[in-house]
């Protein structure tokens, strides 16, 4: 009997010494222990926050991209007039033929857009229906699962006049996959901006937005250059050029991208300067992985976000664009750790 009791005693000794050991270690690591700045950068790495900065005083590097973006941008705006994007929303899947007639599609970008900007802790149960959408082929690499159809359809004449001669389009029906819309230069535009004739320089993106085709202008291409020139070998995530360069995105008034995390074989870092017709028009949105509360990052002139993407964590950062009121042009870029982390420590002072 003594020996049993000793033996239990060993027993809760041994198990009160691994539950200290347990609380000693989860206190060294908590952001209540690393202090408030510390604990902040900890939250941003971890893929729980963002953090906004005007590049200009944090990043000048960047100057030469937003050079480049301004020209673009501005090429885009003059050479292809889309003053509403509604008439550009993708349908839902079965009802993707409706798309060869603008603004047929109106009912289901409201709803993606009352998602955003209307429900304030955005449920497992709301963004469910979009993880489907992470396996189609929408450029985020391997890992998908649904192969996509590569149907061309004509559009109707008054749509496809209504965005003037510069510029010709048709539907690409990608069922079972969402339908997009492929815009090509006519040779009436300008060519830095829109390509030669028959140039496939800009695509639908998502299901609310607009993507400048990678390398379909000269004005892209000098985009991706600066972007490769700006950030170095050392501050690129991947190492090509054509892989860190993330992309040009336009959304014009009432455009948006839908709840996502860029899919689970997706991570690192990323850092997206904005370009903006009016300050607080448009969002950066996010829903915070453990409180599931939706927040609101309003775009301001000069502004880059900076977040971490871990598609294949049990808690993603799901996040959002809506710019209801404004044209909104943004340039992401994947960024090393390395650059990441000064960045931070740049932006966050623990004084």
């Amino acid at each position: 009997a003594m020996r049993e009791k000793a033996v239990r005693l060993w027993m809760a000794v041994a198990i009160a010494i691994l539950l200290l050991q347990f609380f000693f270690f989860r206190w060294i690591w908590s952001e209540d222990r690393l202090g408030p700045a510390a604990g902040l950068r900890k939250k941003i790495s971890d893929g729980k926050e963002i953090v906004s900065f005007d590049w200009r005083n944090f990043m000048p590097e960047l100057d030469p991209v937003f050079v480049q973006l301004n020209k673009c941008a501005k090429g885009l705006r003059e050479s292809m007039p889309v003053p509403d994007m509604s008439k550009f929303y993708t349908c839902p899947i079965s009802d993707a033929l409706k798309m060869r007639e603008g603004g047929q599609c109106v009912h289901e970008g409201f709803s993606h857009l009352h998602a955003i900007l209307n429900v304030s802790t955005p449920t497992d149960d709301l963004l469910s229906k979009y993880k489907m959408f992470e396996q189609e082929d929408r450029g985020h690499g391997t890992g998908l699962r649904i192969k996509c159809g590569t149907s061309r359809q004509a559009v109707d004449k008054s749509f496809l006049q209504s965005i003037g001669p510069n510029v010709s389009f048709h539907l690409d029906d990608r069922r079972p996959c969402h339908s997009t819309y492929s815009f090509l230069s006519t040779g009436e535009g300008d060519s830095e901006i829109l390509g030669a004739k028959s140039t496939h320089f800009a695509t639908s993106h998502h299901l609310g937005s607009i993507s400048y085709k990678k390398g379909g202008s000269s004005c892209a291409q000098k985009l991706q250059d600066a972007v490769g020139i700006s950030l170095g070998v050392r501050g690129m995530q991947y190492p090509t050029t054509w892989d860190s360069y993330r992309g040009l995105y336009w959304y014009p008034p009432g455009g948006f991208t839908e709840w996502h995390t860029d899919g689970s074989q997706v991570q690192g870092w990323r850092v997206y300067m904005t370009l903006v017709s009016e300050e607080n028009g448009s969002s950066f949105v996010y829903r915070h992985p453990s409180t599931h509360h939706r927040h609101l990052v309003p775009d301001h002139h000069y502004q880059a976000n900076l977040f971490r993407v871990n598609g294949a964590s049990p808690s993603p950062l799901w996040h959002a664009v809506v710019s209801p009121q404004t044209h909104r042009f943004s340039v992401g870029m994947a960024v090393s750790d390395q650059l990441a982390q000064r960045l931070l420590r740049s932006l966050i002072p623990d004084r």
